[in-house]
């Protein structure tokens, strides 16, 4: 089996979590087998997957391998149940974040509790018992959106979570989590978990993550070390490292491995990737998205034998169809990116500056979550520098990416730092073409200069600015870009890609 580590699957991913996904389904579409495997608890995983069709046999999640409830038919769990009955008091308080609280009194314990509901489906997520003043509480329960009690949590007087219970479908304690705070820092003590007719205490997180994994592994590989583990999260890589079993391990890198992009060789590893690179010896090979830092990797990192691969992440589907040229929006820029500090979008905005002086209706859209309010802000500061507010729109994230493609002719990329991003593939796929600064790494092997895209000297928005104009102002030019984006695609169709995996599936020496 091939397992893909990460934290979670939430409505917001990021492209780690779209790179994963894109390749299990190309792993079973090949006759592979593969599962997404996450560690963090939460309560609407299954609806998620759901909702981007993940079957449950495709993924598994480390409190529900121990909970028993990987398959579990959801049930309804909602606020009616104590509407419906004279124990109950029940008054609707509004909304409350995402969900909807009601204030709920037992006529017979009096005991008060706050219950909160989410609006999409009528589900209990979540009750909070409440203290004689009405004010103050010290615990409350989890409820999975499938309608069962998952776990509860005991807080301390500000509110920390310092005990925390996992059930099983009978209500009995599997995994007990308890929490300190020296130096008002957060820290797990211990981690209790109940598995086979067995109790083990775990020291921490990293441990019980660990812990998982071998279980996983014997589960799936009777002790024999038949299974591939990769880790796309740099917080997994310990836990991956230190497993007891025998497993093919895995670090996967997904962005430039160096702090200093322009030093590759001798400036200060990226702190996420510093611990497998530092330990390269504990894993079985490294997997990054591109041939060149496969190669500067290998040069830095001569002395040592672990095997790195190269393979894409980005992934093209053959089957999607050419969009009717007439009906995109001839004068709409586009970029897809995390609002985040690395990505540089204030630049991309300076740039479109100048655009718009020359091409007056022209737009920007930018098409991705917010990292917090403090780069939203820093996008806004530089909208209003430029008095661009009708014309840079801030879209927020969207699910339906492919749509907007369709309808876009040029995708504009200024980042810091890259890895091979998805977006770029995900454009050409849809014949969208790629003005890019020439950075490290992704954009040099995916853009084609004239061909498919251009690419642009770091940090010259000049430059970046005169090459949208000609686009913009030129249909021929946009038809024939669009038109050779589709076909470079090619590139990253399934087969190719799953070729590439071959390598290291078959443990052979990497392609160089």
């Amino acid at each position: 089996m091939n397992f893909f580590l990460t934290n979670n699957i939430s409505e917001s991913m990021s492209g780690i979590e779209h790179a994963q996904i894109k390749r299990l389904h190309l792993f079973h579409d090949e006759g592979g087998e593969a599962m997404i495997v996450t560690v963090k608890h939460w309560t609407n995983t299954h609806t998620v997957l759901e909702h981007i069709g993940i079957p449950n046999d495709q993924h598994i999640n480390a409190f529900d391998f121990y909970q028993g409830t990987q398959k579990v038919e959801q049930k309804e769990n909602g606020i009616k149940q104590y509407e419906e009955d004279d124990n109950y008091e029940v008054e609707f308080m509004g909304p409350n974040g995402a969900d909807i609280a009601y204030r709920v009194l037992n006529k017979e314990s009096k005991e008060t509790y706050i219950i909160q509901v989410n609006p999409n489906n009528n589900q209990i997520t979540s009750f909070v018992y409440m203290e004689a003043d009405g004010q103050s509480f010290k615990k409350y329960d989890y409820y999975d959106e499938r309608g069962f009690l998952s776990s509860r949590t005991e807080i301390d007087p500000q509110r920390r979570p310092i005990h925390e219970q996992y059930f099983d479908l009978n209500g009995n304690v599997v995994i007990e989590i308890k929490t300190a705070y020296p130096r008002n820092i957060q820290t797990v003590i211990s981690i209790k978990v109940k598995y086979q007719d067995e109790t083990i205490t775990l020291g921490n997180t990293e441990e019980f993550q660990s812990r998982f994994y071998d279980d996983l592994n014997l589960l799936y590989g009777n002790g024999e070390k038949v299974n591939n583990f990769f880790s796309d999260r740099m917080e997994l890589t310990h836990s991956l490292a230190k497993m007891k079993t025998p497993a093919y391990k895995y670090m996967m890198i997904h962005n430039v491995h160096a702090y200093d992009s322009h030093d590759i060789m001798h400036s200060k590893l990226n702190e996420n990737y510093e611990y497998g690179l530092r330990n390269v010896a504990l894993f079985d090979g490294i997997l990054v998205p591109t041939h060149q830092q496969q190669l500067d990797i290998r040069a830095r990192f001569s002395s040592v034998d672990t095997k790195v691969y190269y393979v894409p992440v980005g992934i093209a589907d053959p089957d999607i169809k050419y969009a009717d040229f007439e009906k995109r929006d001839h004068k709409t820029i586009l970029a897809v990116a995390r609002l985040a500090p690395e990505k540089r979008l204030e630049d991309l905005i300076k740039a479109f500056s100048k655009v718009h002086k020359e091409v007056p209706d022209a737009k920007l859209d930018v098409w991705g979550y917010a990292m917090n309010d403090f780069e939203v802000n820093k996008l806004l500061i530089a909208i209003n520098r430029f008095a661009l507010q009708d014309t840079v729109r801030l879209r927020g994230y969207t699910q339906n990416i492919g749509e907007i493609y369709d309808h876009s002719i040029c995708l504009a990329n200024t980042s810091k730092v890259e890895g091979a991003p998805l977006s770029m593939v995900e454009a050409i796929n849809h014949g969208v073409p790629i003005v890019a600064y020439d950075i490290k790494y992704g954009a040099a092997q995916i853009i084609h200069e004239s061909e498919n895209g251009y690419l642009i000297k770091e940090g010259d928005t000049d430059q970046m600015a005169q090459t949208l104009i000609n686009i913009l102002k030129d249909p021929f030019l946009q038809k024939t870009l669009s038109t050779r984006a589709y076909e470079s695609a090619a590139r990253f169709y399934p087969h190719a890609v799953w070729e590439m995996w071959q390598q290291v599936l078959t443990h052979s020496d990497p392609i160089e």
